[in-house]
């Protein structure tokens, strides 16, 4: 794998956001029968209103282009809150998926959220094979929601357990009598 890379994501790069977003739709559009002018019209009014959507529900969310060496691969979103890191966006580029880069910027952010104490939440399309991803690394389902699933890392029971157990961590060890 390439070494990649984030950088702030900028004004020029809303051609390549917009591309991005096309092509995790086109699967989900081929069969619809529409004409390449009517799949545009359509992608462009559904970005518009996801892209305002993410301005006005995380507004302080960092916005990053994810480059391999010098190409861009992908967007990363995330909304950093007190008590969590909120993944708003993982997309990636069909070219770039499958060799390991989701798995690497996910892992990252666990690490942030770890040494900050907090978790990452997520929510997914049922369908999207990222779901299987978020699994594996071991996010939990938290709700499903219409064609959504919310998911959380660490899993609540294991955050839960932390808590519980954090008083243990700092407690004077009593001898053994025995």
């Amino acid at each position: 794998m390439t070494a990649c890379t984030l950088r702030p994501a900028v004004a020029d790069d809303a051609r390549f956001l917009f591309d991005l977003y096309a092509g995790s739709r086109m699967d989900e559009l081929a069969g619809a029968g529409w004409t390449a002018p009517q799949r545009e019209t359509f992608l462009r009014l559904q970005y518009a209103a996801r892209d305002a959507h993410y301005r006005s529900a995380f507004p302080a969310a960092s916005d990053h282009i994810v480059l391999c060496g010098d190409a861009a691969a992908g967007r990363l979103l995330v909304a950093h809150r007190a008590d969590a890191l909120h993944l708003v966006d993982l997309a990636l580029l069909p070219a770039c998926q499958g060799r390991g880069l989701g798995s690497a910027l996910l892992r990252e952010l666990q690490r942030e959220a770890e040494a900050s104490q907090r978790r990452v939440l997520l929510h997914v399309e049922m369908h999207n094979r990222a779901r299987g991803l978020y699994l594996r690394l071991g996010f939990a389902e938290m709700a499903t929601q219409g064609l959504h699933v919310s998911m959380c890392w660490p899993p609540a029971a294991r955050a839960a357990a932390d808590t519980a157990a954090a008083p243990l961590r700092h407690a004077t060890r009593i001898p053994s009598t025995a």
